[in-house]
């Protein structure tokens, strides 16, 4: 595979958040939204670098199947529309199914083929298998999980509660730059 964790927003950005997710989770869904917004605002686009790292639930059918076919659209480079598109599907089980990931695949105008291949791949899961043992020896048992700077932070956080975590530390890091 190539760069296996997608990174949003600056590649390097003073400030790592780091999201452990499952596209089938309601509370993933709704921190993902969070962050979007967040890294929407004009100061965090180039300060701020989020790296997606998956958490599949093994209960939530279909969740790992989801995983698999993002990262092979990123094989494409096409992993965060592909993502996006996996956030604005209802949860309901038509939405969770190859089918369902191959007419995204093709609305996104992928290899077909090479999407197949990829989300099947040896490699693919070796980056899923990395993910976890990761999520492991950071301690987390489930997802949603969020990281800045490698301190936990809780996805219940609010939207406006996390701006202004964010800005403080790309401050915080502008400040000690100067210095």
């Amino acid at each position: 595979m190539t760069e296996r964790s997608p990174v949003r927003g600056g590649p390097q950005g003073a400030v790592a958040l780091v999201v452990f997710s499952d596209f089938f989770c309601v509370s993933c869904r709704l921190l993902e939204q969070k962050l979007s917004q967040a890294l929407g605002t004009s100061w965090a686009g180039k300060d701020v670098k989020l790296t997606w790292r998956s958490f599949p639930s093994d209960a939530e059918p279909g969740a790992l199947q989801a995983v698999e076919a993002a990262y092979a659209a990123q094989q494409q480079g096409a992993f965060w529309e592909f993502h996006d598109k996996l956030l604005a599907a209802p949860l309901a089980a038509p939405e969770r199914d190859q089918k369902a990931y191959d007419e995204f695949a093709r609305a996104l105008a992928l290899d077909l083929a090479k999407f197949h291949a990829d989300a099947a791949s040896v490699e693919t899961r070796a980056a899923i298998r990395a993910d976890r043992g990761r999520a492991r020896e950071l301690g987390v048992v489930s997802a949603p999980a969020l990281f800045i700077d490698g301190q936990r932070i809780s996805p219940e956080i609010s939207l406006e509660a996390l701006k202004s975590l964010l800005e403080r530390e790309v401050k915080d890091r502008a400040f000690r730059g100067a210095q």
